[in-house]
């Protein structure tokens, strides 16, 4: 969190110079793209160093797969060999006993020729010798089975930590498309951003700059102006006024919260509890004010709520209930792939669909992320501004 906002505090303390250093000029189009983006740099920077992360991660399980491979390879080697081993034993054991029922019927029909006793002798000489080559090709045949049972158990064993291995490797994949989602939908942002601002005309533009002025200076930046907000300007060609209450909504909201980032501090300073109830009522109070503001932007407040209430918790609930909608099907879309598949190009099929599905739901669940990195940012930033000042918060 200091990480996060120190990152924070250095870029408004910029911008506040750079206001100041341009003599307030209220036109600089870039100034204001950094004002509007300042919420998403912290973000930004934590879903960098989560891809990197995760990346890494990803590396390290492409190589424990690979060596499970190269390990897998080396069984099935030595599989081979011993099954071959096999096959040798069989054949010597095989002409072994060829040699033996050849040297037993030599001698059978010696003894029903009544050869002498000295060529009988000599043919059963053979047959022991014959019994013995028999009695060592087998136990050599069972020896290079009991060989070949291990090189099999071995081959199966080096197919269970590749797939084990392949499994790490799924997963990591899943987290890089998971982090990388994530700082795509935050580049998105800053990229629709700029574009929105490029495409307010000079007096939106001038006005949106002005009514930040404040803000910039007193410390309550970042303001959650989200690029539904800036569209809107476009799309209802919002005037001074209009954008004056706009801004100025965003910005009671900031000073509530900067009030509640004190009692929660002092909360935290004191072990005392009630604090945090305080904590509670000046965020409802700052969330009120909000709507107060934009509800100005028309006559009854109702189109004007509405517009505003993307960033509210019941929009962000509809939201979360989409998305879980979506990754349930995605999920029963996977599971059907895997059914109706067979055998390798089953798992294959599987993978393939999980890796797509990772990246259809990762970036609707990155959104989520990002918006929620962004404003726990921000109440960080006003958690720290707060710390020196809480003291009197009796």
């Amino acid at each position: 969190m200091i990480r996060i906002t120190s990152i924070s505090i250095a870029v408004a303390s910029a911008l506040a110079l750079a206001l100041t250093a341009s003599a307030a000029r209220f036109d600089d189009r870039d100034t204001l793209t950094e004002i509007l983006t300042l919420d998403e740099q912290a973000p930004l920077a934590d879903a960098e160093e989560t891809l990197e992360t995760a990346e890494e991660d990803l590396a390290g399980a492409e190589a424990q797969l690979a060596a499970q491979q190269e390990a897998l390879a080396a069984a099935q080697e030595a599989d081979q060999a011993a099954q071959a081993q096999v096959m040798a034993a069989e054949s010597t054991l095989s002409m072994a006993q060829e040699s033996l029922t050849a040297a037993g019927q030599a001698l059978q029909d010696g003894i029903d020729d009544m050869l002498p006793a000295e060529e009988i002798e000599a043919l059963e000489q053979a047959v022991a010798q014959a019994t013995t080559a028999v009695a060592e090709a087998t136990g050599a045949l069972e020896d290079a089975q009991s060989d070949a049972a291990e090189s099999g158990a071995a081959v199966a064993a080096a197919e269970m930590d590749v797939e084990s291995a392949q499994g790490v490797v799924d997963t990591a994949q899943a987290g890089v498309d998971m982090a990388l989602a994530a700082v795509q939908v935050i580049l998105e942002e800053i990229e629709g951003t700029a574009e929105l601002v490029a495409a307010l005309d000079d007096r939106q533009a001038f006005a949106l700059l002005r009514s930040l002025n404040n803000a910039v200076h007193s410390g309550l930046l970042p303001l959650d102006l989200d690029v539904e907000l800036l569209q809107r300007i476009l799309d209802d060609d919002l005037g001074n006024r209009e954008i004056q209450a706009l801004t100025q909504g965003f910005e009671q909201e900031a000073r509530f919260e900067r009030l509640a980032a004190r009692f929660e501090a002092r909360a935290e300073d004191t072990g005392n509890d009630r604090f945090l109830a305080h904590a509670e009522r000046a965020r409802n109070r700052g969330a009120s004010q909000k709507e107060k503001f934009l509800a100005r932007l028309d006559g009854t407040g109702q189109a004007a709520s509405g517009a505003a209430a993307a960033g509210s918790a019941a929009g962000e609930t509809a939201r979360e209930q989409a998305r879980g909608a979506a990754g349930q099907a995605a999920s029963e879309a996977a599971r059907e792939q895997a059914r109706g598949a067979a055998g390798e190009s089953a798992s294959e099929a599987a993978r393939d669909q999980a890796r797509e599905v990772a990246g259809e739901t990762a970036r609707e669940v990155a959104k989520s992320q990002a918006k929620a990195s962004a404003g726990e940012a921000a109440r960080e930033v006003a958690r720290e501004n707060a710390r020196g000042r809480g003291q009197g918060l009796d």
